[in-house]
């Protein structure tokens, strides 16, 4: 099961990237990525999906972890970058929505790659990659507001970005 899954995305990183950059242009949620070469962020959480046996795994056991202690510091890392670089967290958290909604859109695009899974895989791989992007999300949350409180603490301002 997790095989298929891992091929679809290997096989279709590229046209999900492109797809995702497309959307960049045309949607007024993520404008400050626009002019923006993003491609090493989705391949590498391309690259994370594919190592999805372990994710999952790995989810079930860290997910009260810091995010610190995870394979998801990365994220906690891209939050804090992005509050740095004046990006609002909308926009920041929009961007992973649209790659997970990119990702389930190849999925649901080609429904013969899981041709013969039962429900319950099926309903599996669902279930492990929202909680992989709820996860994400979370990381890049704290990595960003964890920045803020740094950066209002410099500048003794009471007010986010």
């Amino acid at each position: 099961m997790y095989e298929r899954f891992m091929k679809l995305i290997e096989n279709g990183s590229e046209k999900i990237t492109k797809n995702l950059m497309r959307e960049i242009q045309e949607r007024e949620e993520v404008r400050h990525y626009r002019d923006r070469d993003i491609s090493k962020e989705v391949s590498f959480g391309l690259f994370l999906l594919t190592q999805f046996p372990s994710i999952s795994y790995t989810l079930r056991i860290t997910w009260e972890m810091n995010s610190s202690d995870t394979m998801f510091a990365y994220y906690s890392d891209l939050g804090a970058q992005r509050c740095r670089e004046g990006i609002p967290l909308e926009e920041v958290i929009m961007l992973i929505m649209l790659i997970k909604r990119q990702i389930l859109d190849a999925i649901k695009n080609e429904p013969e790659v899981f041709i013969g899974l039962t429900l319950n895989q099926l309903l599996e791989i669902n279930f492990y990659v929202n909680l992989f992007f709820d996860q994400i999300i979370h990381s890049t949350v704290i990595g960003y507001q964890d920045e803020q409180g740094r950066t209002n603490e410099k500048t003794g301002s009471i007010y986010n970005h």
